[in-house]
């Protein structure tokens, strides 16, 4: 199978040196083991693999938030167009089921008139 010689592992950190994850680079191409001047290259790397990496997650971020507002602003202009009770009701449950991907959504309401 396959053998290990080397290993040269660095914590890739955020800006506030938060710790997010790890590069490993197993097996130096020459068969030399990793030295000194592999790490320091690798740390260099890591730099700016923690901020490309907080940066992608930041626009997820974003991008959830934007499509979380555009999903409740459709929703509330559905919902807002409706006047009776019983299709309002339907619609909210639709969307609902929509949005969290359930297979099955309903709406129950307490009867205080009875």
């Amino acid at each position: 199978g396959y053998q290990t010689r080397s290993i040269l592992c660095v914590p890739v950190r955020s800006l506030r040196e938060e710790v997010i994850g790890v590069i490993q680079m197993i097996n130096k191409a020459n068969e030399n083991p990793f030295g000194e001047e592999d790490e320091e290259l690798l740390q260099a790397f890591t730099v700016f693999s923690g901020i490309a990496v907080r940066n992608a997650m930041t626009f997820e971020s974003a991008v959830l938030a934007r499509r979380k507002t555009e999903m409740l602003l459709r929703v509330f202009e559905i919902l807002s167009s409706e006047l009776d009770l019983t299709n309002l009701l339907t619609i909210a449950s639709e969307e609902a089921r929509r949005i969290l991907g359930a297979e099955r959504g309903a709406v129950y309401m307490v009867d205080r008139v009875r």
